[in-house]
C-alpha cells in the first residue's frame, strides 16, 4: 500500500490523481489518509515544504473522497471536472469562440 500511496501523492494534477485512484481504488481508506499525513509532517520537519504540501493535498483528496461516502471518489472528481468544463464553456461564450 505504501508504494501506491506514494505514487498517488506524487501526482501532479487532478487527472493524475484520478488515474491512480482508478487504478488502485483500495487506496481510498483512512490508513492511506493517516500515512500521507505522517509523511507530510515528516517532510515538513525536514524542510521539504513542496513535498509536504503535495502529500497534504493528496491526504485531503483521500479524506474528501472518504467523507463523501460510498461513491465519494466519483462525486469528488465529477464535481471537479464539471466546474472545469463550466468555466471553459463560460469562457468560450464570453469571448464568442465557436467550437465548430
Amino acid at each position: 500500500m505504501e508504494i501506491k500511496a506514494h505514487k498517488f501523492a506524487q501526482s501532479k494534477d487532478y487527472q493524475d490523481y484520478f488515474k491512480v485512484i482508478s487504478e488502485f481504488p483500495e487506496i481510498v481508506c483512512s490508513e492511506t489518509h493517516q500515512y500521507l499525513l505522517l509523511h507530510a509532517s515528516d517532510f515538513l520537519k525536514n524542510n521539504h515544504d513542496d513535498l509536504s504540501k503535495q502529500y497534504l493535498k493528496a491526504a485531503c483528496i483521500v479524506n474528501y473522497c472518504l467523507e463523501l461516502g460510498k461513491d465519494g471518489t466519483a462525486l469528488f472528481f465529477a464535481r471537479y471536472y464539471f466546474n472545469f468544463f463550466l468555466f471553459f464553456f463560460f469562457y468560450l461564450f464570453l469571448f464568442n469562440f465557436n467550437l465548430i
